[in-house]
């Protein structure tokens, strides 16, 4: 409790003993707002020949200001903003809603490669969102890869991967290189048909 608010209780017990009053001045479980009004109703009662403590009376004579700072503290109280609380992690999905009252769908974002953020498909011509343009990507980066390479580093199966190099073979995307394995072992490996450039549309 305020210092301020015990004030205006002591005040209130003393103009209730003095003054005789009825019906008394509340001083239990009420607000500084309600007491101030009913001392102010009982300055107004107050004569020459009552006794009043000098504190009480400096009190009373302090009351519009008092008043006053209540006033504007209470518009302060108005004015904050309550945070509002957060359902990150709460498990609760927020959604939209429409002017019609129907929930507004969320679009996926659709993936999209280095170099062709404003189309649908790789240079080779490969949807975007499809498992094969990681193989695309991998080529087009200039490095050369094996079949069993390009499954190792983009995580599909080496006879889909074997399907869709012969496939930008045929469309003169991609060359092959002939080099010796480990074991001596001829080894095809893939990389950007730089020459033929028929993907890109040059004649």
């Amino acid at each position: 409790m305020s210092s301020r608010k015990q004030d205006l209780k002591q005040a209130g017990k003393e103009l209730n003993e003095a003054l005789g009053l009825v019906p008394a001045i509340p001083v239990k479980n009420v607000s500084e707002k309600v007491l101030v009004k009913k001392l102010k109703e009982a300055k107004k009662l107050i004569i020459p020949q009552d006794k009043i403590s000098e504190e009480t009376l400096t009190l009373l004579d302090a009351l519009a200001e008092i008043e006053a700072t209540l006033a504007e503290e209470a518009g302060l109280h108005e004015h904050v903003e309550k945070p509002k609380p957060s359902l990150e992690g709460s498990g609760i999905r927020v959604v939209q809603v429409d002017d019609s009252g129907k929930v507004k769908q969320r679009r996926r974002k659709r993936r999209r490669i280095s170099g062709c953020e404003k189309c649908e498909r790789t240079p080779f011509g490969t949807k975007v969102s499809s498992q094969a343009a990681r193989i695309d990507l991998l080529i087009l980066t200039g490095k050369v890869y094996s079949c069993t390479e390009l499954s190792k580093h983009t995580g599909i199966k080496h006879r889909s991967v074997s399907s869709h190099l012969t496939s930008l073979m045929q469309r003169k995307c991609i060359r092959y290189i002939e080099k010796r394995g480990t074991n001596g072992r001829k080894l095809r490996k893939y990389v950007v048909d730089k020459e033929s450039r028929t993907w890109l549309g040059d004649d």
